[in-house]
């Protein structure tokens, strides 16, 4: 759904950028990661690079993956997810958890959350509304699938 408003959006998408396909199953042939498909199916341009450090870019853009940053570059973080739960008996470790999320979120110049800012009409309650955040994070209201598909994604 994102890359879907990406390319719906008045931004020029010129390709994306993914794991290299890796072996998968018992018979570990080799698997295309989902952002491949989808940019096969788009006609999207591909690239595939063992190290990031290697290429060149003007924009990174990670969804929920914590190392995926350059300070060189100007790095978002897309997550619904500012708090990180714990099941009972291990409560007491949310606060460090807390601390740890942002200033692993404080790396990157901006965190985007796709949901409404408010703390009474929001999609992910808790996770991310409740708690001190950290200076770079927005809420976005990118476009109406992006805020169903977050729906689906918590409810399952």
């Amino acid at each position: 759904p994102m890359l879907d408003a990406l390319l719906a959006s008045s931004h020029e998408v010129v390709g994306v950028v993914t794991a290299p396909d890796k072996p998968a199953g018992r018979g570990m042939q080799l698997m295309e990661s989902e952002v491949k498909k989808f940019a096969k199916e788009k006609s999207l341009h591909i690239l595939q690079p063992e190290k990031l450090k290697n290429e060149n870019f003007s924009l990174i853009i990670s969804d929920n993956r914590f190392g995926l940053w350059n300070r060189k570059v100007k790095s978002i973080y897309i997550t619904h997810q500012l708090r990180i739960k714990c099941p009972n008996g291990f409560k007491f470790l949310e606060p460090l958890l807390h601390r740890m999320h942002n200033s692993i979120i404080s790396k990157y110049d901006e965190c985007w959350v796709p949901d409404f800012a408010s703390s009474k009409i929001n999609l992910s309650g808790d996770l991310s509304h409740e708690h001190p955040l950290a200076k770079n994070i927005k809420f976005i209201y990118i476009k109406i699938f992006v805020l169903i598909f977050t729906i689906y994604c918590l409810k399952t």
